[in-house]
């Protein structure tokens, strides 16, 4: 499919599962998840491709999350939360972005599993430059942060002015 739109419009609600064998998901360009209404994507196994961005809760109002129990996730980039609030749970399966995870206006909480991306950032603006709070919560898995350029940092916490971030840990490894 090109884009999935969940929770499309102010007042709407929608939920989508991706359960387990060979089932495979792939969109050829962005999953929206509350884009202006409620979303919700429950991952019980199986594969999510998204060639472009996931993004948990586009506009003001939009409230989106994401649950990953197992299974693989792959985008470009992720952005929990954005000019709405986001949500992502994960516990277990494999989470990889490609360039970016960015935890914009909400929280992240891994409990198991494999998180990998080429950064991170914790606390940013949305696009229309508010600044929120992002919050990372890991009691155990695993989070993997490679780099791509050694000038510029890999994990930021608070990335905007303005804008706050932190990152909780009790468990597993970063």
């Amino acid at each position: 499919i090109g884009d999935l739109n969940i929770g499309q419009f102010s007042g709407a609600t929608g939920g989508y599962t991706l359960s387990g064998g060979t089932h495979t998901l792939l969109t050829t360009a962005d999953e929206y998840i509350g884009v202006s209404g409620s979303g919700s994507f429950t991952q019980q196994g199986g594969v999510n491709n998204i060639s472009g961005f996931l993004v948990l809760g586009y506009n003001s109002g939009g409230a989106g999350s994401y649950t990953l129990s197992s299974g693989a996730l792959t985008t470009e980039a992720e952005l929990v939360g954005n000019g709405g609030v986001g949500t992502f749970t994960q516990s277990g399966g494999i989470n990889t972005a490609t360039q970016v995870i960015d935890v914009v206006n909400g929280g992240y909480a891994l409990n198991s599993g494999t998180l990998n991306a080429v950064s991170g950032i914790i606390g940013d603006s949305d696009t229309n430059n508010t600044s929120h709070s992002g919050t990372f919560t890991q009691t155990g898995g695993l989070v993997t942060i490679t780099g791509s350029d050694p000038t510029t940092p890999d994990l930021i916490l608070g990335a905007t002015t303005g804008a706050a971030g932190t990152y909780q840990i009790s468990g597993g490894e970063l």
